[in-house]
């Protein structure tokens, strides 16, 4: 029993050092910038050093990925943590685009964007390209998707394409709030966005 709280003990201390690793250098992204997150800076700025940072992530590039892949997570977990119990479909449209745009205001997220487009940018692949993960990505957006529309007759497929649809739209606004500001329009934006969804959505299924 004892080695057995052990081992729980010194997974959980793991599990914290990896979750202050991981935050750490998303607020470092966040406030001065990716170019700023050198192993020394990282390392500094988290309060570890680089060789306790390498052995739970192996590599900055690593490091990396996973921040890409919190951010994932986290927007399927904003959207799912949502009761769309009783809702027609418009509704849960409604629900699932504001949640969605919630974690798109997030820092996880635009740490996550300026690390995929600087990589996209300096055609350097991160270790793992993230849109080709053995369909996971896609296995958990399908999951997502079935669950929050589930008993509305809609069709996946055109449920999915409508998904598509609004990361374009909400990738946009979060740009256009990090170079221009704050956007006064954000609520006539996301009706748009919708009422787009909506119309996808109707379409006839392919």
């Amino acid at each position: 029993m004892q080695r057995a709280a052990g081992v729980k003990r010194q997974q959980d201390r793991s599990h914290r050092t990896r979750q202050r690793v991981l935050m750490s250098t998303v607020d470092l992204i966040r406030k001065k910038g990716l170019s700023s997150a050198s192993p020394v800076r990282i390392a500094q700025h988290t309060g570890v050093s680089w060789g306790a940072v390498q052995h739970h992530f192996g590599s900055k590039e690593e490091l990396l990925r996973k921040i890409v892949l919190l951010s994932r997570d986290q927007f399927h977990e904003a959207v799912l943590a949502q009761d769309y119990a009783g809702l027609d479909l418009e509704e849960r449209i409604s629900l699932f685009v504001d949640s969605a745009w919630r974690h798109y205001q997030s820092d996880v997220f635009l740490a996550s964007v300026e690390i995929t487009f600087w990589h996209r940018n300096a055609g350097i692949a991160l270790s793992e390209d993230i849109s080709r993960d053995e369909g996971r990505t896609a296995a958990l957006t399908r999951a997502a998707i079935e669950r929050v529309f589930a008993g509305t007759a809609a069709n996946t497929e055109k449920l999915i394409e409508a998904n598509v649809y609004m990361h374009c739209v909400l990738t946009g606004l979060a740009f256009h709030d990090i170079l221009s500001g704050s956007n006064n329009q954000i609520e006539l934006h996301l009706a748009h966005c919708k009422h787009a969804m909506i119309e996808i959505v109707k379409g006839s299924p392919q």
